[in-house]
């Protein structure tokens, strides 16, 4: 288990780039052993690719990353965005949910907890074989009120959160110490892993739901003849998961410029 921690640690800012390029490359090849998916994602595997995934700058996706080891400036951002994509492309390779060559089998500890934390319609892009339609719905600069999604820089921000404070939680919060068992640590993870079961986003309470379907998606798409009625928004897949399926109602509402919470690698395993 330290191995594997080490491993998803060194994902992580401030990790250098090559570095954590392979340690993201090793979680998603962790995805072709189901014993190593499953131990990978109990110590914090989903989170930390969540949140390089939210580092993801829709803005700069032309940025060669021929400079991406320069500090500062466009080549960062484009070392993120590669990253970004090196993590979803692990997250689709836990999931179990990557096409052809890429295909492995689903690990129920990743599975449930990516099933229980995204939209429907952005859990389905895991199983595209180019990471960038995911990203750039997750990281939108504008708020989308579609009949499939329902997603704002608000509702981004709290999953930035969660994902921030379970690794934490993971690492420091009552955890065990580094010289801990590796039984102590893999049962402390497990009941980290379980709260994400039950998470729910507070902006989806401040939206209008009437008999199911979101009056705000509604209203936001009005003008649309493609649209005759209210919008449903159902952003949970019945995906299958240890703690059992689960199908949600959520939504988020509009909000201005949120960012990811900072994660470092130099927190303690």
């Amino acid at each position: 288990p330290r191995v594997v921690a080490e491993a998803v640690r060194l994902c992580l800012p401030p990790t250098r780039r090559i570095v954590a390029e392979a340690s993201l490359q090793c979680l998603g090849s962790f995805g072709t052993r189901p014993e190593l998916a499953a131990l990978s994602s109990r110590l914090g595997a989903v989170y930390v690719c969540i949140h390089r995934a939210l580092l993801f700058d829709v803005t700069a996706e032309g940025v060669a990353t021929d400079d991406s080891t320069a500090v500062g400036g466009a080549g960062v951002v484009a070392a993120n965005n590669h990253l970004a994509m090196l993590a979803v492309r692990a997250l689709g390779r836990l999931n179990g949910s990557l096409p052809g060559s890429l295909a492995t089998a689903a690990c129920p500890q990743a599975a449930g907890v990516l099933a229980a934390l995204l939209p429907s319609a952005l859990f389905a892009r895991l199983s595209d074989v180019d990471p960038r339609p995911l990203l750039r719905l997750l990281n939108a600069t504008t708020p989308a009120f579609t009949t499939e999604l329902v997603w704002s820089a608000r509702f981004r921000d709290e999953l930035a959160r969660h994902v921030a404070s379970q690794f934490v939680a993971l690492r420091e919060s009552g955890g065990p110490t580094s010289d801990a068992p590796a039984e102590e640590l893999l049962s402390f993870s497990d009941s980290v892993l379980a709260k994400s079961h039950g998470f729910a986003y507070d902006a989806a309470s401040e939206l209008l739901f009437v008999a199911g379907y979101c009056v705000d998606a509604f209203v936001a798409n009005s003008g649309s003849q493609a649209i005759p009625g209210l919008t449903v928004v159902r952003a949970m897949p019945s995906a299958g998961s240890e703690g059992g399926s689960k199908s949600r109602e959520r939504a988020a509402s509009s909000s201005e410029g949120a960012s990811a919470p900072a994660l470092s690698a130099a927190v303690n395993v």
